[in-house]
């Protein structure tokens, strides 16, 4: 039973293009830091600054609006960088096994990490 739901899981992922893929990634990124700003809302941070906390750590991207982190219970700040390791290693997961399905490789994501680079211009030596 679990084999055919992954089969037919993976025909269905066959069928979505980028675009969904995106869509997907940044839906699952909100949902996932609404739910994980919970326990930062719980411990009596303004739900704001929690849902930010929250995004920043599941994308990675490290920015606070937290002004005295080491004032902050040692549960809080554990639950903190699980949060950013958790984000870390779905970026790598959705890189390494999920893009490729949407036909999103190593050269799309290069181009879209660098703007105005074009990789049919040849770089030639000027004599």
């Amino acid at each position: 039973m679990v084999y055919s739901f992954g089969c037919s899981l993976e025909a269905r992922l066959k069928k979505l293009g980028s675009h969904e893929g995106f869509v997907i990634t940044i839906l699952f990124w909100f949902v996932l830091g609404m739910i994980g700003s919970i326990p930062f809302v719980l411990s009596g941070i303004t739900i704001v600054d929690s849902v930010f906390e929250s995004i920043s750590g599941v994308t990675t991207t490290g920015a606070t609006v937290l002004t005295a982190i080491e004032d902050l219970p040692k549960s809080l700040l554990i639950y903190r960088q699980l949060l950013q390791w958790i984000g870390g290693m779905g970026l790598i997961i959705l890189v390494v096994a999920i893009m490729p399905s949407f036909g999103i490789g190593g050269s799309q994501l290069f181009k879209m990490d660098a703007p105005g680079f074009d990789s049919s211009e040849k770089a030639d030596a000027h004599h």
